[in-house]
């Protein structure tokens, strides 16, 4: 793809420089034109598959850091049994400490086999709660488009193809 961008980007240039020195003739203006109509969805497409490339890098490690963690909860809990038969009394886990390594081991195994989302938005209420801020304001109805779409790297197994999902709420 750089070879086919490259050559039109230098054509640019000079033509985009012969009509700032006013110096274009009727022909280069037409093929400013082209050029520029060639090399956008390129340089569009080259964006698109650099930051899939960029998104795919982030899940890998993503993945690799919750491995990671999940190797580290088990040597924590459950751990080799003479490192654990040497262990002195106070470096055992409290039952509360014990069932919160648990619980994220089961949230992490989830999220490497695609059953539970990696980001959760911190900021999000239950259904039907408003913020202070829009407590005040009335809604007669709301129309929600769901968009998925599979990602390059992603292993959750989600269809390949895109959907638009409406749905319209009255009340």
């Amino acid at each position: 793809m750089a070879a086919e961008i490259q050559p039109l980007k230098t054509e640019l240039s000079d033509l985009e420089a012969a009509v700032s020195a006013e110096v274009a003739a009727e022909a280069d203006l037409k093929r400013l034109v082209e050029v520029r109509a060639k090399l956008t969805p390129l340089v569009w497409e080259r964006n698109q598959l650099c930051s899939q490339h960029k998104l795919a890098l982030v899940a890998q490690d993503a993945r690799e850091a919750a491995r990671l963690r999940l190797r580290a909860i088990d040597a924590t809990v459950m751990g080799p049994p003479a490192v654990n038969a040497a262990k002195p009394a106070d470096a055992k886990l409290t039952d509360a400490e014990h069932r919160g390594l648990l619980a994220e081991r089961d949230r992490l195994e989830a999220q490497l086999l695609g059953r539970y989302p990696w980001f959760v938005d911190s900021q999000a209420r239950p259904a039907g709660t408003l913020s202070p801020s829009a407590a005040s304001l009335s809604v007669a109805n709301a129309t929600v488009i769901l968009e998925t779409r599979a990602e390059l790297g992603a292993s959750t197994g989600n269809s390949t193809t895109a959907s638009r999902i409406p749905w319209t709420a009255s009340p």
